[in-house]
Parts: C-alpha cells; sequence; structure tokens
C-alpha cells in the first residue's frame, strides 16, 4: 500500500495545474462518512511559506458558503510535498464524453452560480474550464480553487500561474489582475467549448504560450456556426475586450442560460 501522509492512496486520477490527484481512502480523524475523497499532491517540494499561503487561501475558499463549489477537507505537508483533499465526484466533468446538452447546461449554470458566490466574497477563481466542473446528481461544483486570488489590489494570493491560455481574459493575459468579469470571460469560452466542442480559437487552439498570447491579446476568436443563435449571442455578451462592458456578472450568465432554450 502506498500512502501520503495517513491517506492510503487507491488509484492516480490524473494531472491537475501543479499536482497529480490521487483517488485515496481517508483517515478515521477526518470525520467523513465518504470511503474515499481525491487528494492533490503538488509537484514540487515545498517552504514553510508555500503551505502558510496555501493554507490561507483554502481556508478563505472553504469558508463560502455555496451548494456549487467543491467541498475542500483539508491540507497538509508530507515530506515536504504539499496536499489538500476534497470530496470525490465519481461522474467526471464537463469533459466527460457523451453528455447530454440539457447535464451539459444545468452543470453551466451551477459553474457560474458557484463563481458567483466566491465573487460576492471578494475570490476570483482564476481557472474556470470544462475540467473543473465536477459532475453531480443535480448539476455540478466549481473545482481547483487553488489559483483564486482576492479582489482586493492590496493583496495577491496563489500557488500557481494563470490556467489554460484558451481560458484567459485578454486583460489578464496583458498582465492586469482577474476579476469577476475575467472569470465571466472564463465562463463564455467554457460554454462554447462544451457546447460545440471546439475552441473560440478554432479546430486548433495555441498549442504554445507566445500563438496563445497573440490570439487573446489580438481578440482572434470566432463563434462556431452550429451554435444555436441565443447561445452565440450569450457567449458573445460574455467575450468584449472591454470587461465593462461584458455581461456584468456570473448570476447573470446563469439567469440568461437558464432562459436559453435547449
Amino acid at each position: 500500500m502506498t500512502y501520503l501522509a495517513d491517506y492510503e492512496l487507491l488509484d492516480w486520477l490524473g494531472p491537475g495545474n501543479h499536482g497529480d490527484w490521487w483517488l485515496a481512502r481517508p483517515p478515521a480523524r477526518l470525520g467523513v462518512s465518504d470511503d474515499v475523497v481525491a487528494i492533490k499532491a503538488l509537484w514540487r517540494d515545498a517552504s514553510d511559506l508555500d503551505f502558510d499561503r496555501m493554507a490561507r487561501e483554502l481556508r478563505l475558499l472553504s469558508s463560502v458558503a455555496s451548494p456549487y463549489l467543491v467541498t475542500l477537507l483539508e491540507a497538509g505537508e508530507s515530506s515536504g510535498r504539499l496536499f489538500y483533499v476534497r470530496t470525490h465526484h465519481p461522474d467526471g466533468s464537463l469533459e466527460t464524453a457523451g453528455l447530454a446538452a440539457e447535464r451539459q447546461r444545468s452543470a453551466m449554470v451551477s459553474a457560474a452560480l458557484g463563481a458567483h458566490a466566491l465573487h460576492e466574497n471578494g475570490i476570483v477563481h482564476r481557472d474556470i474550464k470544462p475540467d473543473n466542473v465536477l459532475l453531480t446528481a443535480t448539476g455540478a461544483v466549481l473545482s481547483e480553487l487553488g489559483l483564486a486570488q482576492l479582489l482586493d489590489p492590496g493583496m495577491t494570493t496563489g500557488i500557481g500561474p494563470v490556467g489554460a491560455i484558451e481560458y484567459v481574459a485578454p486583460e489578464v493575459a496583458l498582465g492586469e489582475r482577474g476579476t469577476a468579469l475575467s472569470d465571466v470571460w472564463a465562463l463564455g469560452v467554457t460554454l462554447h467549448r462544451v457546447l460545440s466542442g471546439v475552441s473560440i480559437y478554432g479546430a486548433n487552439p495555441p498549442d504554445n504560450v507566445l500563438e496563445g498570447f497573440r490570439r487573446v491579446t489580438g481578440g482572434l476568436w470566432e463563434l462556431s456556426t452550429d451554435l444555436d443563435p441565443s447561445d452565440r449571442a450569450l457567449i458573445t455578451s460574455c467575450l468584449d475586450k472591454n470587461p465593462a462592458s461584458r455581461l456584468p456578472s456570473a448570476a447573470a450568465f446563469a439567469d440568461q442560460l437558464q432562459g436559453v432554450a435547449p
């Protein structure tokens, strides 16, 4: 048997940002009813400062009460490796193939409501994309929150860089801080990817940072012609290069998506 701290590692679930996800059996001391949990072990060794920063951010995130956010259970360190633990969602994410359109929309509404809950508490997610929307029986929860940053300009937290360039808003690519409106951009891009199966940058999305930067900052995106007009209108409202001209909130995104006919 292989252990990380006092968690028994059962199976490798795959890579995430800066670490690997494992299916694990939780120790009795955790006091959870679930037989298994998901544990993320970061790839690099960590200092005490790294641990304090991650623990502070995860405590902040776990303090946000919302049924649309993943439940964080613990953060720790073992032999120099940072890890954190969340509930396990066996149905997968919005990257799961073959999902019905109704389930895709329901999950996107949940993700937007989860983002809104963060925004109401001064937190930006900064990494909204299909594989960070975990499916539940009734919708989804927004996950992979370790890259979030505070909206307060005087404080920046986080344990890694911004995620996949495909989902990054132009102002963030240019070095500005992420905001609630950059998360709205990512919600629009994610909805496009989920409904159409392709990137807003075409069948061949950028495969390196420089090309991605050129396309993002140059506004070189184009929506799929297969989208329903109402979906196109909603996605377009998220993708204005000027953040102030975008759909005003993640809550507004959820409201409009609920009103869009499948």
